[in-house]
């Protein structure tokens, strides 16, 4: 369990770093391995303080990734590259990661 909640954390400071640079595809695959950790915990943070603090800040990291996406849907919308798969476009992979999220 001990290396499952390492790799939670590294997981979530990766994911704040790659949100940081908009690399949405890396964020897809982080979002995935952080809600497949996630899930082996939720019981157990309902009696550990600190585990229910690495939850919180899972929802909060979401939540900021959730604006930068948004954000950067309303400028690519707004942009006339925003077709999807248009060389420089990023939609594609802000779509993976908004998948990813659920």
């Amino acid at each position: 369990a001990l290396k499952r909640l390492v790799m939670l954390l590294t997981a979530l400071s990766q994911l704040d770093e790659v949100a940081n640079r908009a690399q949405y595809l890396q964020c897809a695959n982080l979002v995935q391995a952080i809600e497949r950790l996630v899930g082996q915990f939720k019981d157990l943070s309902v009696q550990c303080e600190h585990l229910k603090l690495v939850l919180d800040q899972k929802d909060q990291l979401f939540a900021e990734l959730k604006q930068l996406l948004l954000g950067d849907f309303d400028k690519a919308v707004k942009s006339p590259d925003a077709v999807m798969g248009t060389p420089g476009s990023d939609l594609p992979a802000a779509a993976a990661c908004v998948d990813a999220m659920g």
